[in-house]
């Protein structure tokens, strides 16, 4: 194994990419993607309707108009994992796009072995290993992938309703807590939910990181019932700006809402057209082996608890890899791949595409 392709989930803590989006749009290079990528988006919110639209995305998602003008939005409106998805995506996919014939991108040049995606990341994950280099094709698969991805995150939005003070107040439906074996989490949320509470660890980062998942009442009072153990243990607990409790069982019925947008969705990728293998979420197992890939991709990107060592126990084995190319565009994936991989034994060299920005401080 040589070079890893790597792809982050939400942006959560960092700063929106939106930001990197609007960059990325003023690249002349970019300006028939980003037009493709704004017709995905809509076409996808017209498909939803504006009753749904009303429910899950209060100032909408007019990406066209954030992208051309000069005026930045209030964070409130896009403060929302719907909009934080979908822009994540976005840059992810224009920074895999070839727009030269005579110049292909980083991911070719290094002639990539694996493709890990983190959560959401591994949509792009899939779009990456196509190891797509004509630009047509390339637009057809990325539109297919913007469309389904854009549905996917409100059809999740719609598994957990927005409560009333989403629309004035930055809403945390996940928290991330650092400095303590994640073991200890889940006996003491198992524990909390006997009593009746509502939480659920839903990724598991590395030895010593996870994320809990629930109601921001319920996470609130978790902490608040366990600060003893989570201060005896010197444990720092962040909430994240999310809208979505991925990775719990409150998005059960998330497959079956998606089953019935099939027939408007063009996401018609099958294992075998991936060229190199990709892991993510889940019980992670390399998708080359699966037929129709929108059921599975969902519930591994989405729906699924992560152990994300595990993931990376599965896919890199005892091969260790020279290098992790990795397109953000948070810094997650890359601070919990690196302690991952160094309690392996790995230490590769971290690389940023040449045509993503970097927007936060790369960790050492």
């Amino acid at each position: 194994m040589s070079h890893v392709m790597l792809f982050d989930g939400l942006a959560g803590g960092n700063r929106s990419p939106l930001h990197l989006l609007r960059a990325l749009a003023r690249q002349p290079e970019n300006v028939r993607f980003m037009r493709m990528a704004c017709e995905a988006v809509q076409a996808a919110l017209d498909h939803v309707g504006a009753n749904v639209l009303r429910e899950t995305l209060p100032y909408g998602l007019p990406l066209r108009r954030w992208l051309s003008s000069d005026t930045e939005p209030p964070a409130h409106e896009w403060a929302n994992s719907v909009v934080d998805g979908v822009a994540t995506h976005v840059s992810q996919l224009c920074a895999l796009a070839p727009h030269r014939v005579d110049v292909e991108p980083s991911h070719h040049q290094l002639q990539p072995s694996l493709a890990l995606g983190y959560s959401l990341g591994l949509l792009s994950a899939v779009v990456g290993s196509l190891l797509v280099t004509d630009r047509r094709d390339f637009l057809r698969a990325s539109r297919a992938s913007i469309t389904m991805t854009t549905v996917l995150m409100i059809r999740a939005q719609q598994c957990a309703p927005l409560p009333v003070e989403a629309a004035t107040s930055t809403i945390s439906m996940m928290a991330l807590i650092v400095g303590i074996e994640p073991t200890i989490i889940r006996d003491a949320s198992a524990e909390y939910r006997r009593a009746g509470g509502a939480v659920e660890v839903a990724i598991v980062n590395s030895a010593r990181s996870l994320v809990l998942a629930g109601s921001p009442e319920a996470l609130g009072d978790f902490r608040a019932a366990h600060r003893e153990l989570l201060e005896g243990h010197r444990a720092r607990w962040s909430d994240l700006p999310c809208t979505v409790p991925f990775h719990t069982s409150a998005l059960h019925s998330l497959p079956t809402m998606m089953e019935a947008d099939r027939s408007f969705l063009e996401y018609n990728f099958v294992g075998s057209q991936l060229r190199v293998p990709v892991y993510g979420g889940g019980e992670p197992r390399n998708l080359q082996s699966n037929g129709d890939l929108l059921a599975d991709c969902l519930r591994a990107a989405v729906c699924d608890p992560i152990d994300w060592p595990h993931t990376l126990r599965t896919a890199v084995g005892t091969r260790p890899p020279e290098s992790i190319l990795d397109y953000g565009p948070g810094v997650g994936a890359r601070v919990f791949t690196r302690d991952c991989l160094r309690s392996m034994g790995f230490r590769p060299q971290f690389r940023k595409p040449t045509r993503v920005l970097d927007l936060t401080v790369s960790p050492a």
